[in-house]
């Protein structure tokens, strides 16, 4: 053996042989045909990998795939639990009945004073008076978080990083979903809320899907899986004549 080079003798009929078992040899398993289809399952999640990435960004990925944009209020309070300040509150998800985190000590107290009258005018309803408030607050030229941060350009669905790692090939563990058998693998992740954005929910959530169906595979993705096939076909011949 010299480099990288393994010299060897056989004949013909033994090369014939060898190359007409190896089908059967990668549908037995054991840990050559496991390698082979961590190999496949690995590129397989490159590409949804990347995939996710460009669609993240607001763009359309090879199969043609793209995510509807975040909602502004999805932004601004996503932003505040970044900023470490607890997100929206009970209140502020609902009719914004409290002062927003946005305005500062003297618009709160305008905005309290303002709230407290409608109150009363409303007789209790806490909707109508909060409304009143933030018009008028508004009118003033108060701006709430949607208005300060809504509109920025973020990444969908990288708020935290650990979706787009769960489906990243070589970070194994936590929620990612990688498994070989004889001749075949699953992959793909048990992040809490993945199945939910893949699906989407009729009227709550969009579908945001995170890899087309195989049907719908771009042959670039196919190339790839299949390259490291191969790849895995010349381990399982090298392996059987040693």
């Amino acid at each position: 053996m010299s480099g990288n080079t393994v010299h060897t003798q056989t004949t013909r009929p033994q090369v014939r042989q060898l190359v007409t078992s190896l089908p059967a040899t990668a549908r037995a398993g054991g840990h050559i045909a496991d390698a082979m289809m961590v190999r496949a399952g690995m590129a397989l999640l490159g590409r949804i990998r990347a995939a996710f990435v460009v669609k993240a960004r607001g763009g359309t990925d090879e199969a043609g795939l793209s995510w509807k944009p975040l909602s502004p209020k999805t932004i601004a309070y996503g932003k505040t639990r970044q900023r470490g300040r607890g997100g929206r509150t009970r209140a502020e998800r609902g009719r914004d009945t409290h002062p927003s985190q946005a305005l500062n000590q003297r618009q709160q107290a305008r905005w309290w004073e303002v709230y407290r009258r409608q109150l009363a005018i409303y007789r209790g309803d806490r909707g109508h008076a909060a409304a009143v408030a933030w018009l008028v607050l508004k009118r003033e030229g108060a701006q709430t978080l949607v208005d300060k941060y809504g509109h920025r350009q973020v990444e969908i669905l990288r708020d935290t990083g650990l979706l787009l790692n769960s489906l990243s090939p070589g970070i194994q563990g936590g929620d990612q979903v990688f498994r070989v058998f004889g001749g075949g693998a699953v992959v793909g992740t048990n992040r809490k809320g993945a199945a939910a954005h893949h699906r989407g929910i009729p009227g709550r959530l969009p579908q945001r899907r995170l890899w087309p169906e195989p049907r719908d595979w771009p042959g670039s993705w196919w190339r790839g899986i299949i390259d490291q096939i191969k790849q895995g076909v010349v381990d399982i011949f090298l392996e059987s004549m040693k």
